[in-house]
């Protein structure tokens, strides 16, 4: 009985211990993102963050802009230039290959989609 007692104590001890394993340890986060209870979440701001394949949502309309590594982007509508992003003021400043410049200032953000305003307005960028 002593015996039964003890295997089943380790086999209790075993279940709990497993369950209660690191929620992290198989969760490979993008975009500077970092795990938290097993779910990626991005804190900061970057151009890591950027880069990739965004819809844009905005007052007059939709688009869809792709952020590359190298600082550049194209947009849906034939636009295309630079951007850099700072990650202090979580403001993304877009540069037109026509000399226009475009600043995002970000009011919310998370790892697939931002918001802010543009000229006062509201934009959203969602990632695709």
């Amino acid at each position: 009985m002593k015996i039964f007692k003890f295997v089943f104590i380790v086999m209790a001890f075993s279940a709990f211990s497993f369950s209660c394993g690191d929620p992290c340890k198989d969760v490979t986060c993008e975009y500077d993102a970092t795990c938290v209870e097993g779910i990626c979440v991005c804190a900061d701001f970057t151009q890591n963050y950027i880069v990739g394949t965004w819809n844009l949502t905005f007052a007059t309309g939709t688009a869809t802009d792709v952020f590359n590594t190298d600082g550049t982007y194209t947009t849906s509508n034939g636009g295309a230039g630079t951007y850099t992003v700072d990650q202090t003021t979580t403001t993304m400043t877009l540069t037109y290959s026509t000399g226009d410049v475009i600043q995002v200032s970000t009011t919310n953000f998370n790892c697939d989609q931002f918001e802010g305003t543009w000229n006062g307005a509201p934009i959203t960028y969602a990632r695709q």
